[in-house]
């Protein structure tokens, strides 16, 4: 009896441990399935993480995207406007360069009426230089007529009084 229970209590001892060792390897199983169940949890989540970054990724391109057609339509438009301007100013240097040329051309045209106008005033002042020589020259034959006329007339004056004398 003794040794049966001995051999009974070796059982009890053996199953105890190997409960133990089965209550370990369950808890070690547990722990693989919680750590499993772990692993899928963060895999969904980072899987849901990733496909919002995705998604925030593509939204953020798309705004890119038509923020940067939109600034691009903006720079076509300013470029068609600056262009416009440009050739706006080319037109007007252009009349600026022909107004220039007109304006040389009169220049120079009053320039050569100016000095005909100079030599015509000094060919005038000469003609009235000549003019008043001439002036003096007559108001000195005049003055000498007038005297000869003078001396003529006392002449007369004489003649015509000797002639009543006699």
């Amino acid at each position: 009896l003794t040794d049966q229970m001995q051999g009974l209590t070796l059982n009890v001892t053996q199953l105890t441990a190997e409960v133990e060792r089965l209550k370990s390897e369950n808890a070690d199983q547990q722990e693989v399935a919680l750590g499993k169940q772990q692993l899928d949890l963060d895999r969904s989540a980072l899987s849901a993480q990733k496909e919002q970054m995705v998604e925030e990724s593509q939204q953020q391109m798309q705004n890119d995207l038509l923020r940067t057609s939109g600034e691009r339509d903006q720079l076509k438009l300013d470029k068609e406007r600056l262009q416009g301007s440009k050739d706006q100013l080319v037109a007007e240097a252009n009349q600026l360069r022909q107004e220039n040329q007109r304006l040389q051309y009169a220049s120079g045209k009053m320039e050569e009426e100016v000095q005909r106008l100079k030599d015509q005033i000094e060919d005038l002042k000469a003609a009235r230089h000549r003019l008043e020589l001439d002036n003096a020259t007559l108001v000195a034959k005049e003055d000498r007529l007038k005297a000869a006329l003078h001396k003529c007339a006392e002449v007369d004056g004489l003649s015509a009084a000797q002639q009543s004398l006699n």
